[in-house]
């Protein structure tokens, strides 16, 4: 309801497909969503092993950086993006460098990257 309480409608068209082939559907994928989403599920994993490792969790947050890489080098792979490979190269740095002298340095690398990436969300 408007404030001058009157009824405004709006009207718009949707186009819903469904199929079991999986052919289809990859070729019907919007590539830049996809990547984007890749992204937003990857970027949040390594904010997860921040915390982790702040709390001194050290091989946990190892094993979740890792599995984000092996995660985003099969979506790279998939999806053909180069930017979610270069994505996954850094997660692998950013599990070798959690460890004594480096962490302090590698934190603040990562939350940029992190912030970075929220900051420029298609959505």
């Amino acid at each position: 309801m408007l404030s001058h309480k009157k009824r405004d409608t709006l009207a718009d068209k949707a186009e819903i497909r469904f199929s079991t082939s999986k052919k289809l559907v990859d070729s019907s994928q919007d590539q830049k969503v996809a990547i984007a989403s890749v992204e937003l599920i990857a970027n949040e994993t390594n904010r997860q092993a921040v915390l982790l490792r702040d709390k001194g969790q050290i091989k946990e947050a190892q094993k979740v950086l890792n599995n984000n890489a092996a995660f985003l080098k099969k979506k790279a792979k998939k999806l053909k993006s180069k930017k979610l490979d270069k994505l996954s190269a850094e997660n692998l740095d950013d599990e070798k460098n959690l460890k004594g002298s480096k962490w302090k340095a590698q934190r603040k690398t990562m939350r940029k990257r992190q912030h970075s990436l929220d900051v420029q969300q298609l959505w």
